[in-house]
């Protein structure tokens, strides 16, 4: 099933748009019947690029991906402003920029200046946790151990010296008190 305004094309030599038209009767009949509502042509001709049959016809061939390039780029120049493509490229280039920066400046910064400096502090953080252990202790087997220890022996000291002090009624003494209880039963 062939398209009537191709082989119209096809016979004139009208070879897509902006291309060779033979007549100029030829050239009312492929513009009438050819074009849409924004006046493009309906078909395009694409001159094989590899030579190659399959790959030429094939969607990943040389041709296809040419034919789609220059048709993007048709397309954009026609509909999207130049301001909004402006825009998207310099968005889309600082994306890449960002990525690039990341990737081969940050990253290798990252990886040889602080990650050292994390792994030295922590490691010098793990050795002073070990000295400060290690003084804690000291200072408690040494110093407030000992003081405490003196501190209760005066306390006792202290509690003794009052309860001397104090009236010997009120001091309790076991064998004052054994002797006592004898030479009252008369032994």
């Amino acid at each position: 099933f062939l398209v009537p305004s191709v082989v119209k094309a096809l016979q004139s030599g009208f070879l897509g748009s902006g291309g060779l038209i033979s007549s100029d009767e030829d050239r009312k009949t492929v513009s009438k019947n050819s074009h849409d509502e924004f006046g493009e042509s309906e078909f395009v001709f694409l001159t094989p690029r590899s030579g190659d049959p399959i790959q030429d016809h094939g969607l990943l061939g040389p041709t296809y991906v040419e034919a789609l390039m220059w048709e993007g780029r048709r397309y954009q120049q026609l509909y999207i402003p130049f301001v909004e493509r402006a825009v998207r490229f310099t968005f889309l280039y600082s994306i890449i920029l960002h990525q690039s920066f990341t990737k081969n400046v940050l990253k290798p910064v990252l990886r040889r200046t602080f990650i050292p400096i994390i792994l030295l502090t922590a490691k010098f953080n793990a050795s002073m946790m070990t000295v400060c252990l290690e003084i804690v202790r000291f200072f408690f087997n040494y110093i407030i151990a000992p003081v405490i220890a003196i501190f209760l022996a005066c306390w006792e000291i202290i509690e003794k010296a009052a309860k001397e002090f104090r009236s010997e009624e009120e001091r309790f003494d076991p064998i004052e008190s054994v002797l006592r209880m004898e030479s009252l039963n008369g032994n």
